[in-house]
């Protein structure tokens, strides 16, 4: 299903949707030069006056991605966009966030939540990957080069019975990664 809102406007835009998947796009929305992916049961909403430019977003089975009105994705040259949204994922962001882009990946795994506040801006090139959830609050600035891991890189095994200690995904979930309001990194 798709529902477009008024004066919504696409350019080389490609939308892929599998079984039973939803795309919701506002009123005065722009998409251009995006790849948008749905998997089974996904959703997608695009809030109004809402604005992509060029970028990959996949949306995995059963997950979600909330872009909340007057937020913008920006591309200003290098390497497009690119957001992963696993299976039974959320990504939620919410009004007037702007990110400022040379180069973007946010790649959430399975079940994971990621929230962001309204009035979130973030420069180019930032890499954000988790097995675990994220919450960021409102009115958060980030520069350029971030990079957030909701996860260890290097797994720890025990000496003892091998078991991993530091990376499971049920490890992960556990933990997460919560920055407040009026942050500024």
């Amino acid at each position: 299903m798709i529902e477009i809102g008024d004066d919504a406007t696409f350019h080389e835009t490609v939308f892929y949707l599998h079984n039973m998947s939803k795309i919701r796009v506002g009123c005065n929305m722009q998409l251009k030069q995006v790849d948008l992916s749905l998997g089974d049961f996904a959703e997608a909403v695009f809030g109004k006056d809402a604005y992509i430019d060029e970028g990959s977003i996949n949306v995995g089975k059963s997950a979600a991605i909330f872009l909340g009105e007057d937020t913008r994705i920006e591309h200003n040259g290098g390497v497009k966009t690119r957001w992963y949204v696993g299976e039974r994922s959320r990504l939620e962001i919410g009004n007037r966030c702007i990110f400022y882009e040379l180069s973007g990946i946010i790649d959430l795994r399975k079940n994971v939540v990621m929230q962001i506040g309204d009035d979130f801006t973030i420069n180019g090139n930032y890499h954000i990957y988790s097995r675990a959830n994220i919450l960021i609050g409102k009115d958060c600035m980030f520069s350029c080069d971030i990079s957030i891991r909701g996860d260890d890189g290097h797994s720890i095994f025990d000496i003892l019975d091998r078991k991993n200690i530091n990376s499971t995904d049920a490890i992960c979930r556990e933990r997460g990664i919560v920055i407040g309001n009026h942050v500024w990194v």
